[in-house]
């Protein structure tokens, strides 16, 4: 994320098939737009262990609706390290690596 933001490197796309019917949007909501494309961004966002042992899910899902985000799926499970590595594979080089794997595995 750090060279995403320096402009350094490239934000990897992890495309989850359990996701992969919100790449289809329903055009007839848009029929006002008919003449126009319309883009619609889907990201995944993560919630820590920490914030989740601390109780802060449901203020850090305020917070994203209050700046117009939309939730349209909600899962809350462990991940394994397999999918952290993989998530987070940019971060493999630096030296807090293993350890933050460890954390968000951590629950």
């Amino acid at each position: 994320e750090h060279k995403v933001m320096r402009n350094e490197g490239e934000r990897n796309e992890i495309k989850d098939p359990a996701f992969a019917h919100l790449d289809v949007i329903d055009k007839d909501i848009y029929e006002d737009h008919e003449s126009e494309e319309i883009e619609r961004e889907v990201t995944v966002a993560l919630i820590k262990p920490d914030c989740v042992q601390s109780g802060k899910v449901d203020e850090i899902k305020e917070r994203l609706h209050e700046a117009g985000i939309e939730i349209l799926e909600e899962e809350e499970r462990q991940l394994t390290e397999e999918e952290v590595k993989q998530f987070y594979s940019e971060l493999a080089e630096y030296d807090f690596y293993d350890k933050y794997v460890e954390f968000m595995t951590s629950g």
